[in-house]
């Protein structure tokens, strides 16, 4: 009986730690997400910014980068591990009904983008030798293009679309519905916490949920060219009347992200 409550505390302290290195790594990466896009607006080059493999490749050209990029990949794996306990094992107890296992499937997809980050943090400080595939919006190009050769492959990539649409609009509803307090033990002010959760929250989803509706665009279509990535949402924001004020909201939010992940370290409740 000892011994099976020791094995349950150690898994649990195991995966408490992979949870709370996973959001940290998480927060590194939008906080540069978030402030190199905030300079780049201000720095007059038209509300162009980088995504997650941008950022990575930033801190490697940094001080100590390819030690940072290592000590990053490492935590993004623990980010992988804990996701996947969330989809798997189902930690945070979202149930089996239809609308538990779309988050569940969500949180699936989330460990294997992650995980593949990993890769390319591993690949950047020479861990892991490069095969010599597409990477970036290319890459991801390419990938829906081959999908979409495939039987049915059209109305496999408009269904994917849709998962990230209803991904975006899932974030929207934890936003403004305030679930994630139930997940976050927050000892200091609400309203600090609902401000930043928010506005992190929902500068994702508009983020994700116009690269959902590009991609089942691109399906509709049969062209995989129509699918945006992260850096081209920001592109086409920067062609807009209203570029300097819609991108610096966006790259605010997304840096609040990256606080919000900081406060998912520090505080959130790890359930095994």
């Amino acid at each position: 009986m000892q011994s099976t409550m020791t094995n349950s505390s150690t898994k649990k302290a195991w995966l408490e730690y992979a949870a709370r290195i996973g959001y940290s790594s998480r927060a590194v990466i939008y906080l540069c997400i978030g402030g190199l896009a905030l300079l780049s607006v201000w720095g007059g080059s038209n509300g162009k910014t980088t995504d997650s493999k941008g950022a990575i490749s930033f801190l490697s050209d940094s001080p100590f980068g390819l030690y940072l990029v290592l000590i990053l990949g490492l935590g993004l794996v623990c980010y992988s591990v804990w996701r996947i306990s969330q989809s798997l094992l189902d930690v945070d107890q979202h149930g089996s009904e239809v609308k538990g296992m779309a988050i569940r499937t969500g949180l699936f997809i989330s460990a294997l983008t992650h995980g593949a980050l990993a890769v390319y943090c591993f690949k950047i400080v020479g861990v892991v030798t490069s095969s010599g595939s597409s990477s970036g919006a290319g890459g991801k190009k390419e990938t829906l293009g081959s999908l979409m050769n495939l039987p049915y492959g059209q109305w496999i990539a408009v269904a994917i679309g849709a998962v990230v649409v209803g991904f975006g609009i899932s974030q929207l509803v934890k936003a403004y519905k305030e679930t994630y307090k139930k997940h976050i033990d927050f000892p200091g002010d609400h309203k600090i916490l609902d401000g930043v959760s928010k506005a992190g929250l929902t500068a994702r989803a508009v983020i994700f949920m116009v690269i959902g509706v590009s991609a089942v665009y691109a399906g509709l279509q049969v062209d995989a060219s129509e699918m945006l990535s992260f850096s081209e949402v920001w592109n086409k924001a920067g062609q807009t009347g209203y570029s300097t004020v819609a991108v610096t909201l966006l790259a605010m939010g997304l840096f609040l992200f990256g606080v919000y992940s900081g406060i998912e370290a520090r505080y959130r409740k790890v359930k095994v």
